[in-house]
């Protein structure tokens, strides 16, 4: 888990120095946050459908959802960011904040969607 929340943190940090903001709104947190949601519901929905209780599907959850890609994505730098952000556009800042939240919902529940495979049914499955 370490292992891999170093590795998301440092690919956070790599995009967060290459992309500029844009109109003062930090888009880097924005991608990296939105990435993040889906790419996890994704994952989880896979693992819990493919092996839900196996020591691999563990292994695979805490290593890349809560190490990489909880060093990848950052509640931290959104609140940050909202708070700077207010200090000169406060209109910009809420939409900013509603809005990465509310498309990181809908980008969660799309990874969910994608990752989700229809089981074999047990006459399929030579039952």
């Amino acid at each position: 888990m370490v292992a891999g929340g170093a590795v998301g943190t440092g690919l956070r940090y790599l995009i967060g120095t290459h992309v500029p903001n844009w109109d003062g709104v930090p888009v880097a947190t924005v991608t990296i946050n939105l990435v993040g949601a889906f790419v996890l519901g994704a994952l989880l929905m896979l693992l819990t459908q493919r092996s839900p209780g196996s020591v691999w599907a563990r292994r695979v959850r805490l290593g890349g959802g809560t190490g990489v890609l909880g060093g990848f994505t950052t509640f931290s730098a959104l609140a940050t960011d909202t708070v700077v952000l207010a200090a000169a556009l406060p209109g910009r800042a809420a939409a900013y904040a509603v809005t990465t939240v509310t498309v990181g919902g809908v980008a969660s529940l799309l990874g969910i969607w994608v990752g989700r495979r229809p089981r074999p049914e047990a006459s399929e499955a030579g039952g």
